[in-house]
């Protein structure tokens, strides 16, 4: 006797239709039945009662039911409770990367750190700012790699200063711009300004860099740095 003829079973008497319940397991009517026969073969007992398309469970079918609902549960959960011991054992590091940032450093210091540590597994999310600090405060990733906007924004988190970035202008060669040595905040205000940020936090985004640049520059979204 299979487990996997108990959930045909118990699908058939839940659906109380040989068809619905094929269905429902993504097997043939004609297959489910031909379990079923088996099934009741191997017992030795009648479990469904057939009668003008029509059944009913047996006195014994309906103990088989009870029971079998019982081991196929107990069978799930055992599944689960072995599924949580191996994402224990297996435990994963959740790194949090603003897009755009050059991580030749973090890839170094993976590694350094994966020699040392075999059972834990590294993850990198890419996002922009706000999505970052979204996910940190829901406890989806463990640190993340962000720029501080904000006064009070780190308060509830340890933060230690890594690094200070410049900041870059790429322009097209045949820009006015391209034959300048070195461009101010106040020679962008008319272009153009390609974003890195996702569609849910454009917004803050942009306003946020409206007020760094001091200006209402228009800007086009992109989502990685290959698409900008």
């Amino acid at each position: 006797m299979l487990l996997r003829q108990m959930k045909y079973f118990l699908a058939v008497a839940d659906c109380k239709s040989f068809s619905e319940a094929a269905e429902q397991c993504f097997i043939s009517q004609s297959a489910i039945s031909q379990q079923m026969k088996v099934l009741e073969d191997e017992l030795g007992s009648e479990l469904i009662k057939r009668s003008n398309r029509r059944f009913q469970l047996t006195d014994i079918g309906e103990y088989f039911y009870t029971r079998s609902k019982a081991i196929v549960q107990e069978t799930e959960d055992l599944k689960e409770e072995i599924r949580k011991m191996s994402t224990k054992q297996n435990k994963q590091f959740r790194i949090g990367c603003l897009s755009g940032y050059i991580v030749r450093r973090l890839c170094t210091a993976m590694n350094t750190f994966l020699d040392d540590h075999k059972d834990i597994s590294i993850e990198v999310v890419y996002g922009d700012h706000d999505e970052l600090m979204s996910m940190l405060h829901k406890g989806e990733l463990d640190m993340v790699f962000n720029d501080l906007r904000y006064e009070n924004e780190a308060s509830n988190f340890g933060n230690v200063f890594v690094e200070e970035v410049e900041g870059m202008v790429a322009v097209s060669v045949r820009s006015p711009l391209a034959k300048q040595e070195e461009a101010k905040v106040e020679d962008l205000a008319n272009y153009t300004c390609v974003l890195l940020s996702s569609e849910k936090h454009q917004e803050e985004e942009k306003n946020f860099f409206r007020m760094i640049f001091h200006t209402e520059n228009n800007f086009i979204l992109a989502r990685n740095m290959p698409s900008a």
